[in-house]
């Protein structure tokens, strides 16, 4: 496991400082949560480990950030209570701690923690082996989900053609849906208020509505050409949701259309958005009757059978005129019904040509005030979008290596205080397990962290915005735990490169000819000479000792 890049905070008499100038509570209170994400770490400690698992998605509770569901591969739901790993902690025991010359690190792993439940969602479906006998099939659960509303409620998405709804509170299923067809995802609208509407994607290119108080699948939006492996909701709008297929198309809906009108924008990655078109849902080709081969291979009856035929026929001409006529009638309606429906948008589905990857896309995220849309595809760009146009912000991320997983993937969007500054996008990168962290507004495209934490690719990113920590869980069975790096009061003795980067991250700079206090603002510079250096100090005297305003005034009031 290679030695994380590591990258210091700055020193806590910096922050002092900040407040003691007048920066507003909330201001400094934002400031201090921004470089608290920006410097996130894995812990060595305190980690969930389950060796027979391998993690394909996760999902915190909306209410309490406190359990953690978690879907496998190998159809087990489990259920974790993070409060077990806060009371256990070791909040300071961090990688960042270990030495750069460290390439492999050995995790403690003699406390493993068990999950609160644990249910395996067995198939239905059986099929029948070589030996004859009849086995059940299981599948790996692709997503999983908390109602927003009640945290009792998750539902689940398979490989087994079903979209589950359970009941956290004795882990049984309540009802399920049957969509005759792989389920890549299936999610709830985190804003909702006027509806209650699952929406699942699968193989068929399908996007799928569920209602969860009939039990039955409402409604379809029609479109993709290929299978739709990824699926977010808007965090703006509680009707529009974003999809991702296996052709490269990321495509906008709005549910509460039918047809070529539920598209709203199919994205482009050469720049603007293009209002997808209608085609068909039938041919324009007409089709014969459906004949069985047999019929199909009975050669013609020969002529003298042929006037037979015609003389039994002639009693009944006028009989059968009137059925003809008949026929031809139905014939016309049906025609135009069908040409009606052809012009109909409502009963056609909406086609394109732009594709916003040149592979498949694999992730897609909104970012927290819902603005942007970041997808992540399988040729290796990860690609900023805005939520309302559908234009291409044409925002370079370097380094990124998208696993060719055929499947959902989750990457992390985290916004503390100012959107600009804070906005951060956690991808997991390539197959070795390596984490790396983007500014999504950055000037430029280089990673702010790059940590190797796992032994094999991480499938699945969930923030705990309360703690400002962070959860990833991979296919080696391990659910990383991510916090803060420690915070250093003043900055570590004898380490010139230290001051250096102190001063860096505030913009200040260290040289002889101008000596700044780290944290301190572009006018606070000490001026002082040579013969001052000579004098005698009197280290008693606190005349001599810098203590901040802050701490001034907390020190009169004791007094």
């Amino acid at each position: 496991m290679a030695a994380p890049s590591m990258r210091r905070r700055s020193s806590g008499f910096a922050h002092v400082y900040d407040r003691s100038v007048g920066l507003s509570a909330r201001a400094f209170r934002d400031a201090v949560h921004t470089e608290e994400v920006r410097c996130l770490a894995p812990v060595s400690r305190d980690f969930i480990y389950k060796p027979d698992a391998k993690v394909w998605t996760m999902e915190l509770d909306p209410v309490d950030e406190r359990y953690l569901l978690v879907g496998t591969a190998n159809s087990n739901i489990l259920l974790y209570d993070l409060k077990m790993l806060d009371d256990n902690g070791s909040h300071m025991d961090t990688l960042t701690k270990i030495s750069s010359s460290s390439t492999r690190r050995a995790y403690d792993t003699s406390n493993l923690l068990p999950p609160c439940c644990a249910v395996r969602a067995r198939s239905t479906v059986t099929s029948s082996t070589s030996s004859g006998e009849r086995s059940s099939l299981q599948y790996g659960i692709t997503a999983v989900d908390w109602y927003p509303v009640d945290g009792g409620i998750f539902v689940s998405s398979s490989f087994d053609e079903h979209v589950k709804v359970w009941d956290g509170g004795v882990f049984q299923v309540v009802s399920e849906f049957d969509l005759h067809a792989k389920v890549y995802c299936a999610k709830f609208s985190r804003i909702a208020s006027a509806h209650s509407l699952v929406a699942a994607v699968t193989a068929k290119g399908e996007v799928r509505l569920c209602d969860m108080a009939i039990e039955s699948s409402i409604h379809s939006l029609f479109g993709h050409s290929d299978e739709i492996w990824s699926l977010a909701w808007s965090l703006d709008n509680e009707y529009q949701l974003s999809t991702g297929s296996r052709d490269g198309q990321v495509r906008m809906w709005d549910i509460r259309r039918s047809g070529s009108t539920a598209c709203l924008l199919c994205l482009n990655h050469e720049g603007h958005a293009m209002v997808p078109g209608r085609s068909s849902v039938r041919t324009n080709i007409h089709r014969l009757p459906p004949t069985s081969l047999a019929a199909a291979a009975k050669p013609p009856p020969s002529r003298k059978r042929r006037r037979l035929l015609d003389g039994h026929t002639n009693n009944n001409t006028h009989h059968l005129n009137q059925e003809s006529r008949m026929e031809r009638e139905q014939k016309r309606t049906a025609t135009n019904n069908q040409q009606g429906k052809r012009n109909d948008p409502h009963a056609a589905a909406s086609v394109a040509f732009v594709t916003a990857h040149l592979g498949g896309v694999n992730s897609l995220a909104y970012t927290p005030d819902g603005r942007f849309l970041l997808s992540s595809g399988n040729d290796q760009k990860l690609r900023l979008w805005n939520s309302k146009t559908g234009e291409h912000a044409f925002m370079n991320y370097e380094g990124i290596k998208n696993q060719i997983a055929k499947r959902n993937v989750q990457m992390a969007v985290i916004q503390e205080g100012d959107a600009y500054d804070s906005t951060l996008v956690f991808h997991p990168n390539g197959h070795d397990g390596q984490l790396r962290a983007y500014s999504v507004f950055g000037d430029h495209g280089t990673p702010l962290t790059s940590y190797t934490a796992h032994y094999k690719q991480i499938t699945a990113c969930v923030y705990r915005k309360a703690y400002r920590e962070l959860y990833t869980g991979g296919e080696d069975g391990i659910i990383m735990k991510w916090r803060p790096t420690a915070l250093e009061l003043c900055p570590e003795d004898g380490s010139s490169d230290s001051g250096e980067q102190q001063a860096a991250l505030h913009g200040t700079t260290i040289g002889a000819a101008d000596t700044r206090i780290v944290g301190a603002a572009d006018g606070d510079v000490d001026a002082w000479s040579d013969d001052d250096a000579d004098e005698q100090v009197d280290d008693n005297d606190p005349g001599d000792i810098f203590i901040p305003p802050i701490l001034r005034q907390y020190q009169e009031g004791r007094h």
